[in-house]
């Protein structure tokens, strides 16, 4: 039987920000056998698409850490977003400190006016648009469904997210220091009705794979919400809760753990099927 397969992405299937080839062989194999893979991850849509569009994917991605599953081209299908009160209190919040702020309302990034947008995906101005306080302030006021607000800054914002219960204000936050991806400290907040787990089982259904065999591969806390649909896998290199919860601690992301899990619960069955 065909499987369901839902992938991290950073420290995941890429290492260090780049694609290990095994991976993308794995994938490929997998597919050409009926295996129905959707990438899960706590990029935006926007810094999803290039690795989506590398593996030649047609099926829609959760993003976002799950608070939105959107087709390719962009259109949302699925979002969690933020209660419109709340978006506003913490916007009012962010706007206080000397950080850079996002707001995101579906495949589009409002960010802080010198915001320094010179790299990518923040350098596309189609989904990353420098916008004014007021205009931001403006959206919020009228109801715009926020699915994340986020502050980008240096070592010291580290300081500034512990300083507040996010959990009580009914959120679920994120923070990530820098990396491949992103060159800068980032501290993300979503609504605590939004993790990746309820992403991918709503887009399972959504596709018909609701009884198909399911694979989960992940590296962090974020990804632990998911291993519950299926037979789980971390990286050697993952965070303590991803190691403790997966089913199997495979190789590291270097080492190609996507095409390690693919050869340890896929491929032996369609082996066995083609024999």
């Amino acid at each position: 039987m065909p499987y369901f397969v839902a992938i991290d992405i950073d420290r995941t299937l890429l290492s260090k920000g780049e694609m290990v080839p095994a991976n993308k062989y794995a994938i490929d194999e997998a597919r050409e056998h009926g295996a129905i893979v959707v990438l899960a991850t706590a990029r935006s849509y926007t810094g999803a698409l290039p690795i989506h569009q590398a593996l030649g994917l047609d099926t829609p991605m959760v993003v976002s850490n799950g608070s939105m599953v959107c087709l390719a081209d962009g259109t949302v299908i699925h979002q969690k977003p933020i209660e419109p009160i709340l978006a506003q209190d913490t916007f009012n919040l962010y706007s206080k400190t000397d950080y850079f702020w996002s707001v995101r309302v579906g495949q589009l990034a409002y960010v802080h006016p010198n915001f320094p947008c010179e790299t990518e995906p923040f350098n596309d101005k189609r989904y990353y648009i420098p916008t004014s306080l007021t205009k931001v302030e403006s959206h919020l006021s009228n109801g715009a469904d926020v699915l994340s607000l986020t502050l980008f800054g240096d070592a010291s914002l580290e300081n500034f997210s512990k300083q507040h219960n996010w959990q009580n204000m009914g959120y679920k936050h994120s923070f990530y220091t820098p990396g491949s991806f992103n060159g800068r400290y980032l501290m993300s907040v979503i609504s605590d009705q939004a993790n990746k787990g309820s992403g991918v089982e709503w887009l399972r259904q959504h596709l018909g794979a609701s009884t198909m065999p399911t694979l989960l591969l992940g590296d962090a806390l974020d990804d632990v919400s998911m291993f519950h649909l299926g037979t789980s896998v971390a990286p050697a290199a993952s965070e303590p809760e991803a190691l403790e919860a997966a089913d199997w601690v495979g190789p590291d992301a270097s080492e190609g753990v996507v095409a390690a899990a693919m050869e340890r619960y896929i491929l032996p069955q369609i082996q066995a099927a083609t024999d």
